[in-house]
């Protein structure tokens, strides 16, 4: 058995699966969303017929089992708003294409293996809500300063990596930024000042760092932070934030 003769079908987008649980071919109409979550799906992902799919909006790929890297003919997909490709065995670097994808809102690669820098120009990503990288492991270097421009970022989940460096005090231009997790990553430094300008925060996890000093008084301020959210920070912010 070489195909399987019944092909999925998920909206008006066709997919047909290889015995081995691969990607071999895709047909789409009027389609917008590619959804394979949790279908046990292996090999590599992204060949010519999805890189075809000008007109995807969302590709959920998460739960599978996909190794090896994203291709970059991901850049093909000028219209995705949607990346969701959590908890499969991708590695390797993230290709620089993906920064092209100048529609994508949510972006969410965590629970992989992928190892190297976040792209430099991922600030090109004006739209983007969603960055979740968590428990990649391997994902490091400093926090490229581009990244710093996502002013529409409300959620950032890079915890689980080898993030080094400091948080820069430009973390302050991320005005809507609600969630932020950065634990279990060597940064240094201290937790800027300016992060008492992210007004909307509500939880902020970066125990296990080597991030020093005391919690600033602008970071005191923030109203909006739950405390229940802390875990281990909860009581170094009532120490810190109680004069």
């Amino acid at each position: 058995l070489e195909y399987l003769d019944l092909p999925y079908q998920f909206g008006n987008d066709w997919i047909c699966l290889r015995s081995d649980g691969g990607i071999v071919d895709v047909q789409y109409s009027q389609g917008d969303v590619l959804n394979g979550v949790n279908m046990g799906l292996r090999g590599m992902i992204l060949g010519d017929k999805v890189a075809a799919m000008k007109n995807l909006r969302t590709l959920s790929i998460s739960y599978n089992e996909f190794s090896g890297s994203i291709s970059p003919q991901i850049s093909n997909l000028v219209q995705l708003e949607n990346l969701y490709a959590r908890l499969n065995s991708f590695e390797l670097s993230i290709p620089d294409e993906i920064t092209e994808l100048t529609n994508i809102v949510n972006l969410d690669l965590a629970l992989n293996s992928f190892s190297g820098k976040i792209p430099e120009a991922v600030g090109n990503l004006e739209k983007l809500e969603l960055c979740s990288l968590f428990g990649n492991g391997n994902l490091n270097g400093t926090l490229p300063i581009s990244l710093y421009d996502l002013t529409n970022l409300t959620h950032l989940y890079i915890d689980g990596n080898n993030f080094s460096g400091n948080i820069s005090d430009k973390i302050g231009q991320l005005k809507r930024l609600k969630h932020l997790t950065v634990y279990d990553n060597p940064l240094t430094g201290s937790l800027p000042s300016k992060l008492g300008f992210c007004e909307e925060l509500e939880m902020l996890h970066i125990e296990n760092t080597n991030l020093n000093g005391t919690v600033p008084d602008e970071v005191c301020m923030l109203t909006k932070i739950d405390l229940n959210s802390l875990n281990d920070e909860v009581e170094i912010f009532k120490a810190d934030c109680a004069h």
